[in-house]
């Protein structure tokens, strides 16, 4: 991550070191609530998070029991979300945001479900998945589904402009 640093330095120095003082301070407050905030004081991307070490799915009764396993370094305000699909390729799935918490459960009823995890900061992309029994996803669950099928998932899925103005959905 970046860190802020005044230009001119040494010519304030010159000018009036007590400014410089001050600059100096200045600079490195805004420094301190940028690694607090995990955020780049000088604007620029951060980076996602590494890899989570993994995730795990129990089923019964329709309740799924998810854990997420993070034994990577990460900075303050990392989350997490699982996905979960009814399909390996995940072509549809749904995603349950799960904050800060590296546990969670969800009422899914009966049927087969394949799941993956990730993680990211507020301002970064996710971390590359996981997925529940390695490289080739296991199912979990049984029966036959109930409810209606799932519907396409919606939302906002583009990228967030660094500016004061608001994203246009379409």
């Amino acid at each position: 991550m970046g860190r802020y640093q005044v230009p001119n330095k040494s010519y304030l120095r010159t000018l009036d070191p007590k400014l410089l003082q001050i600059i100096q301070s200045l600079e490195d407050a805004q420094n301190r609530v940028a690694d607090q905030a995990n955020v780049d004081p000088t604007g620029a991307q951060v980076a996602e998070p590494s890899q989570i070490s993994g995730i795990n799915v129990i089923e019964s009764g329709g309740i799924h029991d998810i854990q997420i396993v993070d034994q990577s370094p990460a900075y303050r305000g990392v989350t997490y979300r699982a996905d979960y699909s009814q399909t390996p390729d995940f072509q549809n799935f749904h995603t349950i945001d799960m904050g800060a918490s590296q546990n969670h459960r969800a009422n899914l009823g009966s049927g087969t479900y394949y799941w993956r995890a990730s993680s990211a900061y507020r301002a970064s992309g996710i971390s590359p998945h996981v997925y529940h029994g390695g490289a080739t996803p296991e199912p979990v669950g049984s029966g036959s589904y109930s409810g209606p099928a799932m519907q396409q998932q919606q939302g906002f899925t583009g990228q967030y402009r660094s500016s004061s103005t608001p994203p246009v959905r379409k």
